[in-house]
């Protein structure tokens, strides 16, 4: 894929048919951003965040919203310990870790440029190369706690309801009690559920 024109401005202006035009856009904005010219992947971030950036305009009355995740994806693969800061109208970069290097990961990159080579320069975000290259980041399973843990977070969770009462303009009496009363339903259906045979004996 060359990368002769500002390949962001060219996908922004023609937004009605984005869906084939983003990986190629991104694809430009990282190697560009390689290049330490930030100013198109700065672009691309604001755009699909619903920001506008610089002097880059977007078709009139088109949003790039549903490519935020996407570019995140893409963003997560390619760059390495690199946070974006945008204040003021400003965009900026900074460590996510401290004394850690910073910048592109320059085989990510190539292996998208050989993706978008095989597929002359279209690929779609649904598609299974690209689902392929950047899958969707599973969440992690909470830590199971302790009976300690458990016991010292429980007061903090009636802290927010009570605090979410008073903010509500709610009678914090009538509104504890009402939660009590739900909290006495849930724990009787879970003890059943823990202990069926004891509690129907």
């Amino acid at each position: 894929m060359t990368l002769m024109t500002d390949e962001v401005q060219t996908f922004l202006s023609n937004a009605r048919g984005a869906e084939y035009g983003f990986v190629g856009a991104a694809f430009y904005a990282l190697s560009q951003f390689e290049q330490k010219n930030n100013k198109p992947l700065y672009a691309l971030i604001a755009f699909t965040n619903g920001k506008k950036f610089g002097a880059y305009k977007i078709e009139e009355g088109y949003s790039l919203s549903q490519f935020s995740v996407p570019l995140k994806r893409m963003i997560a693969a390619t760059i390495v310990n690199t946070s974006f800061v945008y204040k003021d109208g400003k965009a900026g970069v900074r460590a996510t870790k401290k004394g850690e290097p910073m910048g592109v990961n320059t085989a990510a990159l190539e292996n998208l440029r050989e993706l978008l080579d095989l597929h002359n320069g279209s690929l779609g975000i649904k598609s299974a190369p690209f689902q392929s290259m950047f899958p969707v980041a599973k969440k992690a399973e909470p830590t199971a706690k302790t009976g300690e843990e458990t016991v010292e977070a429980a007061p903090k969770a009636v802290d927010a309801v009570e605090k979410k009462a008073k903010d509500g303009g709610h009678n914090e009496l009538a509104y504890l009690m009402a939660v009590q009363a739900e909290l006495t339903k849930r724990i009787a259906a879970l003890q059943a559920e823990a202990n069926p045979v004891a509690l129907a004996a």
